[in-house]
């Protein structure tokens, strides 16, 4: 079972690229511009979030090396 931690991140993770997909192109522009940009590792994959307006953007996912 996994720790309520990384089940916590895991549905931030998931609610940050829905919230990016249903964004349109103005919104996510102003998000990677203005946004407060959030960047952590889980397991093994760098995740970049940016929070505009309270509400979470996945910005990239790229493996950590």
């Amino acid at each position: 079972m996994m720790p309520s931690a990384d089940m916590d991140i895991g549905m931030l993770v998931l609610y940050a690229n829905g919230m990016w997909k249903q964004a349109g192109i103005c919104l996510r522009v102003s998000a990677w511009l203005f946004g407060r940009h959030e960047v952590f590792v889980h397991l093994g994959r760098r995740f970049r979030i940016s929070w505009f307006r309270s509400v979470p953007y996945l910005l990239s996912v790229a493996e950590v090396a």
